[in-house]
């Protein structure tokens, strides 16, 4: 059971990384911004955040990719994905309306992802493999 929960965490983790990584390709410009997010990228400071935001995501991919080849890092992988998605799940859900389709796509990517990283740190605490101390 526990080398199951172990793959799983290495397939949510490689899973993570691909989806972190598409948004590399806004390092390009506004037009692959346009694409990505469907959103207005007129403002130089605000084009220069998301193409940040873009390259800080890849750094996010390759540190999952890390994570996931590297047993003793995959909890902690785990976690950040969790972090990573829920954070972008709970201000989307406070944001209201403000979101277009195409975040709405990301919005509901980042749901799947909050589960199946939640559920897998779960499963290695039920297990064992992950120990929680109060």
């Amino acid at each position: 059971m526990i080398s199951r929960v172990d793959d799983l965490g290495v397939v949510v983790l490689l899973l993570a990384a691909l989806v972190h990584a598409l948004p590399l390709l806004g390092v390009l410009g506004g037009d692959q911004l346009q694409k990505l997010y469907a959103v207005q990228t007129d403002d130089p400071a605000l084009l220069l955040l998301l193409r940040h935001r873009a390259v800080l995501f890849a750094v996010l991919a390759a540190v999952f990719v890390y994570c996931a080849m590297s047993p003793s890092l995959r909890s902690v992988g785990l976690l950040m994905v969790l972090v990573c998605t829920a954070s972008f799940v709970l201000l989307a859900q406070l944001c209201g309306d403000a979101m277009n389709p195409a975040l709405k796509r990301v919005f509901w990517v980042d749901v799947i992802l909050v589960s199946l990283s939640a559920s897998v740190l779960l499963m290695k605490v039920g297990t064992g493999v992950l120990s929680v101390k109060a």
